[in-house]
């Protein structure tokens, strides 16, 4: 066995055997279509989101293009640009045009998705991304520890700057067998995470933004905030202490469901599952229900715990919790939280403070690694 494959599975194994003595149910809400005010207040106060919508179907004939497809070995998905057209991390020529089809359909359907549960995110939502995620979470080994999607982590992109922009991910487990699809989440949400790992963050370096996109390594300026998110990501999966004895919970998405996430706010790490399909969206943190409840790069403000506002007005009437394997909202993460005392700035450093944050909106960059 390869060594590297081996010692990637170690922090699953370990979590895996604690998991087996107290596997605990997590909850979060299930919302169906809103009557009125959007779910927009729900799903950034929880950060998870099912939504009781008709599944994106695909025929047999789709199943079995899929299956026919070889990945190429080096992407842990198959990853769709939208705005050109261009489909990554698949091996030949042959089928292609039916994969790229599959994926714009999605693309459509998620967009409609959102137009008609979050009203609110969709004057100046930057479509990002798609990707069909066709590894088995538990038997193929990762590529790499940092794109282990196993371990417990918040989404933060290489060589995509957000800028502060929210990741907002919409996922549906498309597995033809009718597996589900297993997430972990860990306790405490933003905060908890923020607080162990901000001391392993720095801000950048002057001059280093521009170095980079200079160099093509990121597709847009990075700004600070960008390099703490990372830095945290990076943090989180190579401590294996952190994902071998951190509390979380299990939530199961079966066959057919659909559920948003604030990717960037709610620690994950995938438990099984084969089949997915997945959009990613960047919400400018103005389109939010309640702004100053996130993580901002204001230069005067710092990554901290704040409370979303909970008016009757922004709560929605059509959801429920359940506490099941099926769905989940943790009591700790009640809040678009975070904590850290490292201040954050939209400029990359003094040196580049007259350049802009970002020189194009994430959506026409290259893919990145979560």
């Amino acid at each position: 066995m390869d060594p590297r494959a081996q010692s990637d599975r170690e922090p699953m194994a370990a979590a895996s055997e604690a998991d087996r003595e107290a596997r605990r149910a997590a909850e979060v809400a299930v919302a169906g279509r809103p009557q009125g005010d959007d779910l927009r207040a729900t799903l950034e106060r929880d950060g998870v989101l099912i939504l009781e919508t008709e599944p994106f179907r695909l025929p047999d004939a789709d199943f079995e293009l899929i299956d026919r497809q070889a990945s190429d070995g080096r992407s842990k998905n198959w990853s769709f640009n939208p705005h050109t057209g261009d489909l990554d991390g698949v091996v030949g020529d042959d089928g292609v045009s039916g994969l790229k089809a599959i994926m714009s359909r999605y693309v459509t359907w998620s967009q409609q998705l959102i137009g008609d549960f979050f009203p609110g995110y969709v004057d100046n939502l930057e479509l990002g991304r798609t990707s069909l995620r066709t590894r088995s979470v538990q038997e193929e080994p990762p590529l790499s520890r940092r794109k282990d999607d196993r371990s417990l982590h918040l989404d933060a992109f290489t060589s995509q700057p957000v800028a502060g922009r929210r990741i907002l991910r919409v996922f549906s487990n498309i597995d033809p067998t009718g597996a589900g699809r297993e997430w972990a989440i860990a306790d405490g949400g933003f905060q908890d995470f923020a607080e162990r790992f901000r001391h392993r963050t720095r801000r950048l370096l002057p001059g280093e933004a521009r170095i980079l996109e200079s160099l093509s390594l990121t597709k847009c300026r990075r700004t600070d905030y960008d390099q703490i998110m990372l830095g945290m990501h990076d943090a989180a999966k190579r401590d294996r202490d952190y994902q071998a004895t951190a509390e979380r919970r299990f939530v199961s998405f079966p066959a057919g469901a659909t559920w948003l996430a604030f990717t960037d706010q709610t620690p994950h790490a995938a438990v099984s599952g084969q089949c997915a399909l997945e959009q990613t969206f960047y919400v400018p943190v103005e389109q939010l229900a309640d702004p100053g409840a996130s993580p901002t790069p204001n230069p005067n403000a710092t990554l901290s715990a704040s409370e979303p506002s909970t008016s009757s007005a922004a709560q929605p009437t059509s959801t429920s919790a359940v506490s099941n394997p099926s769905a989940w909202r943790s009591s700790k993460t009640s809040a678009l939280a975070a904590a850290s005392s490292v201040p954050v700035s939209p400029s990359a450093s003094p040196s580049d403070a007259a350049l802009p944050a970002s020189t194009g909106p994430p959506a026409q960059q290259a893919s990145s690694t979560s």
